[in-house]
């Protein structure tokens, strides 16, 4: 009786052992059979947004991006603007000024002789800007295998745009303003320059460049408007700055940059830990989500079409730039959704690269517009009287982060053009002043200019 007992018990043992370990197998099986389905599911996905891709003429290769790159023929910019930056800085080493010069500090008596003696020295360095902007071609050799390519060599056309700008501001003081905007007229095409890397960091370095140049052709214009040849030339300046960056080019260039995050290394090595602080923890968090099967194929599909809707987008004709920039973020937060892990990488990024990108070049399309206007109405005033309107209507007259055309008034004295601040508020005409990181100002142009 006992051993029929012990027999039953051992039996009842090994059927629970075979059940369990039955389970366990069909348990990895079925796990198995799941990352093959979620593999091959992240596989198809991605052949699929390729496959659409190609279809609609977006390259997704380095080799098709650059085979489609019909730049002018040419010598090539970019070495002579380098060699430029070389020279500034064999000419600046030792000179006590360089460190404390500033294009836009003339007032100060002591600050501008430390400006002239600086600008003295560097003649050579200028003459070797304009000469290199007088090249057709300029290849910056973006290198899609390592996220783009060193910031140093954009840097330099920010370093070469000051020296410019002193130089004009120079000419100016020294009583030939429309000296000083021939000469930043003859810099600009680096605008133009920048832009055929069509990446988004070459447009934002390309808008800072711009910035700098266009304040000075503001600066000249506010103080020497009314002379003789001043409006002219100012026109001349704008016209040779007023580059619009190509956004469908700049877009197959991110998506070309943005894959190369998707490394397969994602997959491999030690397990991400959540250690360090906030911003680690979340990277750590995104990864081991990156881990999961075929998800890191869902995330080069979900970037493929993302870069397609931008595409798309861009191809679509806008009434002005504050609709196009509205109808990218409204684009961002749909392309946020939904909340899986084959969004994980693009809701970890954000979506809010694009709208604040778009939203810094419309200000510069608009300043140009605004002193574009000035220009017209101080060539316009030397027959004696100024405008009852905008001297320049049609598109000239459009804001194009507003809703309809600047504003314009003529004051006790002269003149007041805006049109609306970043993101299209209108703020009642208020200037940007000297406040760093603010967001509350317009694009103005007043003569003369309150102290």
């Amino acid at each position: 009786m006992r051993t029929r007992r012990r027999r039953s018990w051992v039996w009842d043992f090994a059927v629970i052992a075979a059940l369990v370990g039955g389970a366990v197998l069909v348990s990895r099986e079925v796990k198995a059979y799941r990352a093959a389905r979620d593999v091959e599911g992240g596989k198809a996905e991605l052949a699929r947004q390729k496959k659409l891709a190609h279809d609609e003429g977006i390259p997704l290769t380095p080799a098709e991006f650059v085979a489609q790159d019909d730049l002018p023929a040419g010598l090539d910019a970019a070495p002579a603007y380098h060699a430029a930056t070389t020279l500034y800085l064999k000419l600046a080493h030792g000179d006590p000024n360089g460190h404390a010069f500033s294009p836009f500090q003339f007032d100060d008596p002591k600050i501008a002789k430390a400006n002239r003696e600086f600008l003295t020295r560097e003649k050579p360095a200028i003459a070797a800007i304009e000469k290199a902007a007088r090249m057709q071609r300029c290849n910056l050799h973006v290198d899609f295998s390592n996220m783009g390519f060193e910031f140093p060599r954009l840097s330099e056309f920010k370093l070469l745009a000051k020296l410019a700008a002193g130089e004009a501001e120079m000419e100016a003081r020294d009583g030939h303003p429309e000296v000083g905007l021939r000469t930043l007229a003859a810099v600009a095409p680096m605008c133009g320059h920048l832009g055929q890397t069509h990446t988004m960091i070459a447009a934002l370095v390309e808008t800072a460049v711009e910035g700098i140049l266009t304040r000075e052709v503001n600066s000249i214009l506010s103080q020497f408007g009314p002379q003789p040849g001043v409006a002219k030339a100012a026109a001349e300046a704008l016209r040779g700055l007023d580059y619009r960056p190509d956004l469908i080019r700049m877009a197959e260039a991110e998506n070309l940059l943005q894959m190369n995050a998707f490394s397969d290394d994602i997959t491999k090595g030690p397990e991400p830990k959540d250690e360090g602080d906030e911003e680690e923890r979340a990277m750590a968090a995104v990864l081991r989500i990156g881990r999961k099967p075929g998800v890191l194929d869902r995330w080069r599909a979900v970037q493929i079409e993302s870069e397609r809707r931008y595409v798309e987008l861009f191809r679509q004709p806008a009434t002005t730039w504050l609709d196009l920039e509205n109808r990218t973020v409204a684009l961002d937060r749909e392309l946020l959704k939904p909340a899986d892990d084959a969004h994980a990488w693009r809701i970890y990024v954000g979506g809010d690269t694009w709208p604040a990108a778009l939203d810094t070049m419309g200000l510069v399309v608009s300043t140009h517009r605004v002193l574009a206007q000035a220009a017209a109405e101080f060539e316009h005033a030397r027959s004696g009287s100024y405008t009852p309107g905008l001297p320049l209507t049609g598109e000239a007259a459009r804001d194009p982060m507003g809703k309809g055309d600047y504003h314009y008034a003529v004051t006790s004295k002269g003149f007041k053009i805006y049109g609306c601040g970043p993101y299209g508020v209108d703020h009642g005409g208020k200037a940007r002043g000297n406040q760093a990181g603010t967001v509350e100002y317009d694009i103005v142009f007043e003569f003369p200019k309150k102290p």
